[in-house]
């Protein structure tokens, strides 16, 4: 899946199934404005969105740690 110009590069789903994590990083076009990664965390039964963060690099990987504790890895820029 892709937006313009983003790409999910990771998905994870929650042990207990109630929340879904997404990672994202910028096609790799060699624009400058595009610095930075994003993860999402959704509530799946509402289906909405409640948690965004951004990051100064592409992020590689999400997981679940537990039913609350989200794990990121961040690929810096140059580092693919």
């Amino acid at each position: 899946w892709h937006a313009a110009d983003r790409v999910i590069t990771s998905v994870a789903v929650s042990p207990d199934r109630t929340l879904l994590a997404t990672g994202t990083g910028w096609f790799p076009d060699g624009s400058p404005a595009r610095t930075h990664g994003e993860v999402r965390i959704w509530d799946l039964a509402r289906g909405r969105l409640i948690y965004k963060e951004f990051f100064p690099d592409d992020v590689s990987v999400v997981g679940f740690r537990d039913e609350r504790t989200v794990l990121v890895g961040v690929t810096p820029r140059g580092g693919r």
